[in-house]
């Protein structure tokens, strides 16, 4: 008999194998064959194991009846609900919309609007001219006329 040439529970591709196996969807082959795997892989004897235990469960559970108004009680808020204006209904999907997602990226985004922002300079004031200058520059221009003036 063939061995499976990968361990179903590691390997991706194969681990469908298990679960079709635990569901009796294989072929008498493919039982067989995973069957002996099982004798020599305590991982996959485990996991076989594990989902019998499920399964069994599932099968024993029991679920509690359906009241004999449900269907009708069901009905009418179906009809509560559509009898409502549109604007309602968007206003209650509205409110039913978490923004705990959103807190983050509005974090982000204010941080980056911050760090955007170019750096505040104060605006020092424009030098004072200085009398002493504002004189000797007075001063040289009457002596570039005087220097004008002379017959060179």
């Amino acid at each position: 008999m063939p061995e499976l040439p990968i361990c179903p529970i590691q390997s991706e591709e194969h681990a469908a194998l298990l679960l079709d196996y635990c569901a009796r969807r294989l072929d008498a082959g493919q039982m067989a064959e995973l069957d002996a795997h099982f004798a020599v892989c305590a991982q996959c004897r485990q996991f076989r194991d594990q989902q019998a235990l499920l399964w069994n469960a599932l099968d024993e559970w029991n679920s509690a009846p359906i009241s004999a108004g449900f269907d009708r009680s069901l009905r009418l808020d179906i009809e509560s609900f559509e009898r409502q204006p549109v604007w309602v209904r968007w206003v209650d999907w509205f409110y039913g919309i978490s923004l705990k997602p959103a807190v983050p990226v509005f974090g982000l985004l204010t941080l980056l609007f911050f760090f955007s922002l170019p750096p505040r300079h104060e605006e020092s004031p424009a030098p004072a001219v200085q009398t002493t200058e504002a004189e000797q520059f007075e001063s040289d221009l009457e002596d570039l006329d005087l220097l004008q003036q002379l017959p060179l």
